[in-house]
């Protein structure tokens, strides 16, 4: 992976897949597509790089995840390994609790 010049970071879908957010990088880049990923609330294509302490919103079919990039990672990791890359938010109702997986 070789980030845009000036531009350190992650691709969109790739962190998305690596962090097992989507099952695979398709579904990623399909999603940011249809506009349901914003990064710190900014509608992105899913070539836009992360960078730690971006916000991540994803919007699934009948919930919507806030994430916090908390590192860059270049491979998927294991489940265990995840809450080492981002820090999930619980966001619903009003109410908006950070929580480390």
């Amino acid at each position: 992976m070789t980030p845009e010049a000036g531009e350190p970071g992650q691709r969109l879908d790739k962190w998305l897949w690596a962090v097992r957010i989507f099952k695979t990088r398709a579904l990623a880049a399909e999603a940011c597509k249809k506009g349901k990923v914003m990064v710190n609330d900014l509608v992105v294509r899913a070539s836009k790089n992360v960078q730690v302490q971006d916000r991540v919103r994803v919007a699934l079919p009948g919930i919507e995840r806030i994430y916090r990039v908390t590192a860059v990672i270049e491979k998927r990791v294991g489940p265990k390994l995840v809450g080492e890359a981002v820090v999930e938010s619980m966001h619903g109702g009003g109410l908006f609790v950070e929580v480390d997986r």
